[in-house]
């Protein structure tokens, strides 16, 4: 299901969307996600949330969606990921996260992404990963 360039601000589509398993959701205005967004989400294999304004992913914001296999954050204000981020996320095939604000990363925030095929990275600012 597409839904880019709609100024959606806030996640909230659990009602009438839950059978879907991609959604876009890029060139919006979110700020925010939190562990509520993606309820009823859970046969979701793709979700593109590139180019919107989304600071932090609190670490349970992805908990529900265990089948998910490609998540795109490209192009967000994104600092930092808490320790468990994407802890559910084991079917988890391609991670996009090149071209945020973070600082540092650490590989123990991949842990548990057992299938993970391909990690982008480019254009962080100060880049380290440890």
């Amino acid at each position: 299901m597409k839904f880019s360039n709609d100024f959606i601000v806030e996640i909230n589509f659990k009602n009438f969307l839950s059978d879907i398993d991609y959604l876009d959701l890029n060139c919006n205005n979110l700020h925010r996600i939190d562990s509520k967004s993606f309820e009823g989400f859970q046969n979701l294999k793709s979700l593109d949330l590139c180019d919107n304004k989304i600071k932090t992913i609190p670490q349970d914001a992805f908990q529900l969606l265990e089948n998910l296999m490609k998540l795109q954050l490209t192009f967000n204000l994104i600092e930092t990921f808490e320790v468990d981020t994407f802890k559910s996320l084991t079917r988890l095939n391609f991670l996009f996260v090149e071209v945020n604000q973070l600082k540092s990363i650490k590989a123990f925030y991949f842990y548990n992404l057992t299938n993970l095929k391909l990690l982008y990275l480019d254009g962080d600012l100060c880049f380290t990963f440890f």
